[in-house]
């Protein structure tokens, strides 16, 4: 069997119902309250990314070192 055909024979017998909610109360994940840079996962990321550049790291030490 191909790859492809793996592919198709599982998601034509794949239980698509075990992934939507049916009917089911859920509780809301966006929203007032809900979005932002509320967990510090963002923050850490953003931090990450500011943090790995050359220019922010020179003016680092710079400022540190003197």
């Amino acid at each position: 069997m191909t790859t492809s055909e793996r592919e198709l024979d599982q998601n034509t017998n794949y239980d698509w119902n075990r992934i939507e909610e049916s009917g089911q109360d859920v509780e809301p994940i966006f929203g007032p309250g809900y979005t932002g840079l509320v967990s510090s996962c963002y923050m850490a990321a953003t931090m990450q990314v500011v943090f790995s550049t050359r220019s922010f790291n020179s003016r680092l030490v710079y400022i540190k070192y003197g």
